[in-house]
């Protein structure tokens, strides 16, 4: 009886003290300063971005404003190369944020399937507009599992959205924290986390411990990544202060004017490769790339394809209208390297039957592997790459 009452004791002191700290928490709001970092939040790529969801929510409450998932491609060409500009770049095309249309730009290096799986069940609740597209990277289905990678951008606030989304089948959320927990080994503060929530949800006289633990360390983080956030922009980007009307952008003059800045860019090499890029990561090494891929063994990956089937069920379990997009390898890098087109068909189309066997939205741009200035590099989205995107992004989010 003593132990029981000791017990009570405790768990009581307990809540006074998360309840009391919830209040010193809610009482140092940042909120405020977050929003008035918008629009131009929308095209940060940043670390610090991802981290803060109070930072999403700020955009995706917009009804003009469309998600996008991506990668490494979030950054502009100009954060690489002062000298080069990229005019269709989301961030370049709608103004850094001063525009009646916006894109909301959500993920950076190594972002892959299952990262947005969790970004998409973490931020549906908020989302005005419930459309997202998300830019397949083929690299994404030839690579091995990379579990640095994953953990690199797994952001434990958004997570615990994933989890607590009530809106979500509980077999698909199963499903993703299984394989976030492979993903995971080794990444301790992540995998302790996922154990908190587990017991938190045990039939146990302790698991509203474990829940109230949740709840006020989630409060910390959630301050702590707000205050990095507004560190990170003392300096926001500046936008032209005209606004862009999206319904008057002329595609086929932009596929013109993006040309002419490839061309500027890609003076150094035959391969339509930024100067920047092929300089310090192409010519140096360019001899030892020949051919290399000749003798590789070729298979696709089969859980790269399960996340894509998984981030597909969870927008169409939330009622969110995903568009897939389909990018190319580089064709003339890849011939050069020996991965051959029966290879690289192969890719495509493991990933159009995925796609195809569901009733959404597809936009499979792999025809253009060798159409100049598409890519900037050997692998990321480029000038007239960009084009393309906006024009369907753009036109997916008038679709009723």
């Amino acid at each position: 009886m003593q132990k029981v009452c000791a017990f009570c004791l405790a768990f009581c002191l307990f809540c006074g003290f998360v309840n009391f700290s919830g209040q010193i928490l809610k009482n140092s709001d940042l909120s405020k300063q977050i929003n008035d970092l918008k629009p131009a939040l929308n095209y940060n790529a940043s670390h610090q971005k991802f981290n803060c969801a109070e930072a999403m929510d700020v955009n995706l409450r917009d009804d003009n404003v469309m998600l996008l998932c991506l990668s490494s491609e979030s950054a502009d060409i100009s954060d690489f190369d002062p000298q080069c500009q990229d005019s269709a770049h989301p961030k370049r095309l709608f103004n850094n944020g001063n525009s009646d249309f916006n894109i909301c730009l959500l993920g950076t290096g190594n972002n892959k399937c299952l990262n947005h799986v969790i970004h998409i069940g973490a931020f549906s609740g908020v989302m005005k507009n419930k459309k997202a597209a998300i830019i397949l990277s083929p690299q994404w289905f030839i690579e091995n599992d990379n579990p640095m990678a994953f953990s690199s951008n797994f952001y434990p606030r958004v997570f615990d959205r994933f989890v607590e989304n009530k809106n979500l089948s509980n077999v698909l959320k199963n499903s993703v924290i299984d394989s976030s927990k492979q993903m995971l080994s080794g990444f301790e503060p992540a995998i302790n986390r996922l154990k908190l929530f587990e017991r938190s949800k045990q039939n146990s006289i302790i698991s509203p411990i474990f829940s109230k633990t949740l709840d006020i360390t989630g409060q910390i983080l959630d301050k702590k990544f707000e205050r990095r956030l507004v560190e990170y922009f003392k300096n926001p980007s500046s936008y032209k202060p005209e606004t862009v009307i999206s319904d008057k952008i002329n595609y086929n003059e932009l596929l013109k004017t993006v040309e002419k800045e490839g061309e500027k860019c890609c003076t150094s090499n035959q391969l339509c490769i930024y100067d920047w890029y092929y300089n310090n990561y192409v010519k140096p090494t360019l001899s030892y790339f020949k051919n290399s891929w000749v003798k590789s063994i070729y298979e696709i990956n089969q859980n790269e394809l399960k996340n894509l089937r998984l981030f597909i069920e969870v927008c169409l379990n939330l009622d969110i209208k995903p568009l897939l997009i389909s990018m190319p390898f580089h064709g003339p890098w890849s011939d050069y390297t020996g991965f051959t087109k029966e290879y690289r068909e192969k890719c495509y189309e493991s990933i159009r039957q995925v796609v195809n066997s569901y009733d959404v939205n597809f936009l499979d741009l792999t025809d253009h592997e060798y159409e100049k200035y598409f890519l900037r590099d050997i692998m990321h989205v480029g000038w007239k790459g960009w084009v393309y995107i906006d024009e369907a992004i753009y036109k997916f989010y008038k679709q009723n």
